[in-house]
């Protein structure tokens, strides 16, 4: 219940854990210690999540020919519009389902309400907390045919999320209560049946430790260097080059990693 709506939970969502207040927890939240940070994103498991091609928020497939829904600004759109859909948006998150996305901006207090801003406690180093602002413009959901993961010019920089392809499905609102309609709609018309990847997957998003959530996200970026023609990078320029060779990789493969990149570019 959120303002007195009864606000339904696509299947996805409603597979996830909760925390002790009810609220549920994203495929994409870290949980450093098992304790799970909701206003945070764990870029290590968004990875894994954009490279399987599955939904940043309940870590089940996306199905072939399937939009690739995320939440994008009204300055950004224009963008896109005026270059006539040829100016694919940028993402650091991902994407997800259409319904699990409508259930979070109904219920997401950032993203339900325009005036709200994220604010970072800067003792504790991390965004904490929600607080009323007057600058932020409403989100708009917005649907791109394509995702695709660009791996950085260094295996130990960010990795980058393009979604776009145009033109783009979108949902304009003001308060997140306007997108109701459309998520019932959504789960009257659209049914999903988990598959064993399905569980699996969103079971180790929410109780991996860190080190299952590591293998899984050196295994994201080899099978992301092979998709780029790019040699397999290891996780850090000082670690042995994943050729074989005893060299550190800045040392061995990386100028390849780079002039392959250039030369696809």
């Amino acid at each position: 219940m959120i303002d007195n709506l009864e606000v339904p939970k696509p299947p996805g969502i409603a597979a996830l854990p909760t925390d002790e207040r009810g609220v549920v927890i994203a495929a994409h939240v870290p949980r450093p210690g098992g304790a799970p940070r909701i206003t945070e994103v764990d870029p290590g498991r968004l990875l894994i999540l954009a490279v399987e091609r599955r939904c940043s928020l309940c870590a089940w497939e996306f199905q072939p020919g399937e939009r690739f829904w995320y939440v994008t600004w009204p300055q950004y759109l224009q963008q896109i519009q005026e270059s006539g859909w040829k100016h694919w948006d940028v993402s650091l998150e991902g994407g997800a389902h259409e319904e699990c996305l409508l259930y979070a901006a109904i219920v997401c207090p950032f993203l339900a309400t325009p005036n709200y801003a994220r604010r970072t406690n800067q003792r504790a180093g991390r965004t904490v907390v929600f607080e009323r602002g007057t600058t932020r413009a409403a989100p708009t959901l917005a649907g791109a045919p394509k995702m695709e993961v660009s791996p950085p010019e260094a295996p130990d920089a960010s990795y980058v999320v393009v979604l776009g392809g145009g033109p783009l499905a979108l949902r304009h609102y003001n308060e997140g209560s306007e997108l109701l309609p459309a998520l019932r709609e959504q789960l009257l018309n659209k049914t999903r049946t988990p598959t064993s990847g399905d569980l699996t997957a969103a079971q180790l998003m929410a109780e991996g430790t860190k080190a299952e959530i590591g293998v899984r996200v050196q295994h994201a970026w080899v099978v992301l260097a092979g998709r780029e023609g790019l040699p397999p990078p290891p996780l850090g320029r000082n670690e042995r080059c994943s050729c074989g060779l005893e060299a550190k990789f800045k040392h061995c493969c990386l100028p390849r990693y780079h002039a392959a990149r250039v030369q696809r570019q």
